[in-house]
């Protein structure tokens, strides 16, 4: 029988007790002094030579892929078929055969016979006539290493114990990586398991220095030692499985001489096998130490460990366009939420893609991602997509953020997904084969549009604007409902204003978005002091107007126009094209919901010159009045236009709109919106009139003792309310008004005294009449003042 002796240079091996480890005491251990000086510099940049001998590393891993070499020279779609057909462990042991540091430390027949192999030192013969025998053995490599051993096997041996987390901490104590060896035994001791040989008593006293290597004449082998050191540490840390990933994801991040390619090959490996499905397999990558789930189902957390070390690699190495290729090689159809073989995509398939896609977006590796090529339909990564997988992965959430609408290929498709369903409801016809966009994505995308411009959701929350109201109104809500109509048509504006720096907001993606959910009727978001009418007016309202900062994405107005007309909302058609055009709409859209008229005859009143020469004024005038009076919506949406177009009005400039685009004549708007206002209240004139002056002598803040100060304000209601649209029934000569019926201040049946408080406001000023009265007063001013000249000179000349 063949037993082991503790000799010098040997270890004491029991099978019994296989972590009973014991080497002889050398001389103390001590780091080079040459890591010191170059432990910071990476290894590919003081060795071009292995650089290039990487690249070929990770070429052939790519190309091992295929089944064997006949597949390649068949055509594109049977070779991703094969490559496809291999199995995860198949996939896994192609890609690590190229990494020597891991095939040390795997368990194989080979390794075990070359650690544990014995040979005969000693022959003792017993006994009187010397017939018992018994040979003494010792392990070869023991024999061959004499005093002391090369880290490399003592690492192997020890992982052929399965002693990972020892074989671990002495390549982190070779390494002297103090805050990774700490990490490893604070994770062991926050375990509860045994740490007691954390202290790694005589280990690292029986293992060559390693500045001194018996096996080559160089003088100093230094870096590529660290580097094989390096990359056995990496596969220790693997090998130990979950618990031990967070101390390989900060030694990955910290370390500067493991080899790159060799460890992303690793990693992806391990990634591979935890997502095989087979439980045998995913036991064997998850430790031993992993609390196996009871259900046999283990959450996608854990499973995606392998995948957070890898791309830390790739953001401390910049080396991302290599781990995505390795996974688009060997994971594509996990990348792409795809059945294997084309079967249908398991529950958790998903998860894990949406996890993956993640991870790649955080390390901001986004267009390498949508870069990629599938080998099995020779699209790009987002074209390779189904639809389902799509809707989920378009709105993925990092840091608050969603970063994928940001992506033009991403966008494009958002849009026309949405358009698609806009043109749906407009002819009521729709393929039932097409996905529908469900009210739950359409609110999330109108949430994503505006945290990525940087947008306070939280600001339009019900709750925070109830309790804004209440402070600006003292209490009092006997206002009719006016100053929430008016706070609620500012805070949608405010709050779609973008941070500087976030690129603006998308209004195509966010208007789309919202005129799908008007027309279902359903809010934009939970919780909301704002309709999803408020914010669809309030985005197309800027959606046309200058910005400051230039927009990440130019606006299509005239696509978003269209798509306002096919879904029949004139309101946001309205906001959308701003200026005399736009406020002539909202004005027929307020009639249209308020009075019930048509679009026509609502246009033909509101820009008729001769108001009772419209087809409405004649019913309007022989139609039945009521005597009661309550304000509606429409009431109230006329009173904003009037407060944002007519009360405003603070400059002389301001009714210059001639060369200035998008502006509104304050005369035309002020005749406007009381033209809809009469209509509203035709049956009920007297009561809304007197409602109206009430309101207006508080805006105007006039009174009995003074007039207003707003003084232009005035003059534009003056003009609307006294004089007459049309210009030939003016006479200059008399200052005869031929038909004082049509007039707006008779027709609404207003108080004289206070048109009369109106034209005190403004007296003096000339934007109180009509502009052509003006220029005619001008004009026999100035033939006047040339004739008194001409006879003040004839007089001289006499």
């Amino acid at each position: 029988t063949g037993f082991d002796h503790e000799t010098p240079g040997a270890k004491y091996y029991d099978e019994r007790r296989p972590s009973n480890l014991h080497l002889p005491f050398t001389s103390p251990y001590k780091l080079p002094s040459f890591v010191t000086k170059r432990r910071k510099v990476p290894a590919v940049e003081s060795m071009p030579e292995d650089a290039r001998e990487n690249e070929d590393i990770l070429k052939e891993a790519l190309e091992s892929l295929a089944m064997d070499n006949r597949v390649m020279e068949q055509s594109q779609e049977s070779f991703s078929r094969s490559r496809q057909s291999l199995s995860y462990r198949e996939r896994s042991v192609r890609l690590v055969r190229h990494c020597s540091s891991w095939t040390l430390l795997d368990d194989t027949e080979e390794n075990k016979t070359h650690y544990d192999g014995q040979v005969p030192v000693m022959v003792v013969q017993l006994g009187p006539l010397l017939r018992e025998h018994f040979i003494l053995s010792m392990r070869k490599v023991v024999v061959d290493n004499a005093t002391a051993s090369p880290f490399n096997q003592v690492l192997g041996w020890l992982s052929q114990s399965k002693d990972y987390y020892t074989a671990a901490s002495v390549a982190l104590d070779l390494l002297q990586d103090v805050d990774s060896l700490r990490d490893l035994r604070r994770v062991k001791a926050g375990a509860g398991l045994d740490s007691t040989r954390a202290n790694l008593e005589g280990l690292l006293d029986g293992i060559i220095p390693l500045d001194s290597d018996r096996r080559t004449s160089s003088p100093s082998p230094c870096q590529s030692v660290l580097t094989q050191l390096a990359d056995m540490s990496v596969g220790c840390l693997l090998k130990g499985g979950l618990s031990m990933s967070s101390t390989l994801e900060n030694f990955v991040h910290n370390n500067a001489c493991y080899d790159t390619n060799r460890t992303c090959l690793m990693l992806v490996a391990t990634t591979v096998c935890t997502l095989s499905r087979d439980p045998k397999i995913i036991k064997s990558v998850m430790g031993a130490e992993y609390d196996w789930p009871a259900n046999d189902v283990v959450p996608i957390k854990d499973l995606l460990w392998p995948l957070r070390c890898l791309f830390r690699v790739g953001v401390s190495r910049d080396c991302l366009p290599t781990i995505l290729q390795l996974l688009n090689a060997s994971i594509p159809d996990e990348l792409r939420r795809r059945g294997l073989d084309g079967s249908t995509p398991s529950k958790d398939a998903i998860e894990i893609c949406s996890s993956i896609v993640s991870m790649t977006i955080s390390s901001s590796a986004t267009e390498l991602l949508l870069d990629l090529k599938d080998e099995a339909t020779g699209k790009r990564y987002w074209a390779s997509l189904d639809v389902e997988t799509r809707l989920d992965l378009s709105l993925i959430r990092i840091e608050g953020m969603f970063p994928l609408l940001r992506q033009a290929e991403v966008r494009s498709w958002a849009l026309t997904e949405i358009d698609y369903w806009i043109q749906c409801n407009s002819s009521r016809e729709a393929s039932t084969d097409r996905i529908r966009l469900t009210d739950e994505w359409l609110q999330t995308l109108c949430e994503a549009c505006l945290a990525n411009a940087g947008c306070d959701l939280d600001y339009v929350e019900a709750g925070s604007f109830s309790a804004r109201e209440s402070d600006q109104s003292g209490g009092n809500t006997n206002d009719d409902g006016m100053q929430q109509h008016f706070e609620t048509n500012l805070l949608a504006i405010e709050a779609l204003s973008p941070s500087p720096g976030a690129g603006g907001l998308d209004f195509d993606l966010l208007i789309a978005a919202l005129l799908l959910l008007v027309n279902r009727s359903v809010a934009w978001r939970r919780n909301s002091c704002l309709t999803t009418q408020n914010m669809l007016d309030a985005s197309c309202y800027l959606a046309g107007r200058h910005r400051k900062e230039e927009p990440a994405f130019a606006f299509d107005g005239q696509k978003v126009m269209k798509q306002c007309a096919m879904s029949g909302n004139i309101s946001a058609g309205a906001n959308l094209i701003g200026g005399k055009n736009g406020l002539v709409l909202k004005c027929c859209d307020i009639l249209m919901k308020g009075a019930g008229t048509s679009m026509d005859d609502s246009e033909d009143f509101i820009l008729n010159d001769d108001l009772a020469g419209s087809t409405l004024w004649t019913k309007a005038k022989h139609g039945k009045r009521h005597s009661a009076f309550q304000l509606t919506d429409e009431h109230r949406s006329v009173l904003w236009l009037l407060d944002e177009y007519v009360l405003s009005v603070k400059t002389f400039g301001d009714f210059d709109t001639t060369h200035v685009r998008g502006k509104v004549d304050p005369i035309f708007a002020a005749r406007s919106c009381l033209r809809t206002w009469f209509l509203l209240s035709i049956k009920q004139t007297s009561e809304a009139t007197a409602w109206l002056v009430n309101w207006l002598r508080t805006r105007l803040a006039i009174t009995d003792k003074r007039v207003s100060p707003k003084r232009l304000a005035c003059s534009a209601l003056t003009c609307a309310l006294v004089w007459p649209t049309s210009d030939e029934v003016i006479d200059v000569g008399d200052l005869d008004v031929t038909s004082d019926e049509t007039l707006l201040a008779t027709a609404l049946d207003m108080e004289s005294l206070f048109l009369v408080q109106l034209s005190q406001s403004c007296c003096g000023l000339v934007e109180a009449v009509p502009p052509s009265f003006a220029h005619e007063i001008l004009r026999q001013v100035e033939a006047a003042e040339a004739r008194e000249s001409r006879t003040a000179s004839f007089q001289l000349d006499v």
